[in-house]
């Protein structure tokens, strides 16, 4: 978290993921999400929505994402705060706990 709070954004540069916690740390953190889109990372990161994604070996999409996102920084700011509502919305406790009971609501009306 310390190093997170000296940083303009956080790049994920995976060849395979499952559901990458940094992504969620990240996006607690208010940091611009880059990650390749890999495994379970898109479930998360919508692309232009909450962070960025770039296609696996797709070096020339990475460099010109990370120049955009450092030079313009009304897009980091608009994304990084929709990002931490999804985040607190969809991946807190209260957030999780939700969900769970929306499944149970729907696995009782069986």
């Amino acid at each position: 978290p310390e190093l997170m709070s000296h940083s303009d954004l956080f790049v994920l540069c995976s060849h395979n993921e499952g559901l990458a916690y940094v992504i969620l740390e990240t996006m607690y953190a208010e940091l611009l999400i880059i990650s390749t889109a890999v495994g379970g990372v898109p479930d998360i990161v919508k692309h232009g929505e909450t962070g960025f994604l770039v296609a696996r070996n797709d070096d020339a999409q990475l460099r010109e994402l990370i120049e955009k996102c450092i030079t313009n920084t009304n897009i980091r700011q608009s994304i990084v705060k929709r990002a931490r509502e999804v985040a607190e919305q969809k991946y807190s406790i209260a957030g999780f706990s939700s969900q769970y009971n929306t499944v149970l609501r729907e696995l009782c009306k069986i």
